[in-house]
């Protein structure tokens, strides 16, 4: 016997189904089965005492869009309902076995879902925040290699500069050019610009007298000056 799909829900903790879903399961009337719901409430003398079968309810229609009352109906209220159309719907049956099946399986999974006490919490919060501290400390760890890594960058490259830079001045004064032969702001610019339009490196240094002071490849100040 091939079983009939069907779907349960759990509502604030009591397994449902909905009873629009099984008119249409059963291939009833909605209508008339909220009919044959009520007169069972009925015979239990009030909603309240049917509440372990039968739950009144609302749902939305997915075509109109319009709201429409229904009830949520338990494993109890299934047995009892399915059970009154045994003899007017053959596939009764079939469809009672399957949610039979199915509140059992959702009662399985509800049970495995073991609730943990205080100290389990506890402990779970506390290995929860042990590991978020020793990602953090990794990655506090990676930025400072990271800044190690670029200080090292760094250091290389002004010590590439530095080692094929001169100022205009020291450079003239390696040369043995005379200061008055020359305007240094002047070629400071000519060099400044060369570097830029080749994409050449430019340094600088620090002068007590002048504060920073830029320092240019020797190639473009040998370029300018001869």
């Amino acid at each position: 016997m091939d079983l009939i799909k069907v779907s349960v829900e759990n509502v604030n903790g009591v397994l449902v189904t909905t009873s629009n879903r099984v008119a249409e399961e059963l291939g009833v009337n909605h209508r008339d089965l909220l009919g044959k719901i009520d007169g069972y409430i009925k015979k239990f003398g009030g909603a309240e005492l049917s509440a372990d079968f039968y739950i009144a309810s609302e749902y939305v229609h997915p075509q109109n869009k319009q709201t429409y009352r229904n009830y949520l109906i338990t494993e109890k209220g299934i047995a009892q309902l399915i059970g009154g159309y045994s003899a007017a719907v053959p596939k009764a049956f079939e469809l009672n076995v399957a949610y039979i099946n199915k509140f059992e399986e959702m009662k399985e999974a509800l049970r495995e879902q073991k609730t943990l006490s205080i100290p389990e919490q506890l402990l779970i919060n506390a290995q929860y925040l042990v590991e978020v501290e020793k990602r953090i400390n990794s990655v506090e760890e990676n930025v400072e290699e990271f800044k190690k890594d670029i200080s090292r960058l760094e250091n290389n490259q002004r010590r590439e500069v530095t080692s094929n830079h001169l100022t205009v001045i020291a450079y003239a004064n390696i040369k043995g050019i005379k200061p008055k032969s020359y305007h240094a702001p002047s070629i400071g610019k000519k060099a400044t610009k060369i570097c830029r339009e080749r994409n050449l490196r430019t340094g600088t240094v620090v002068d007590s007298k002048y504060g920073l002071i830029n320092t240019y490849p020797m190639e473009v100040l040998d370029e300018i000056f001869f």
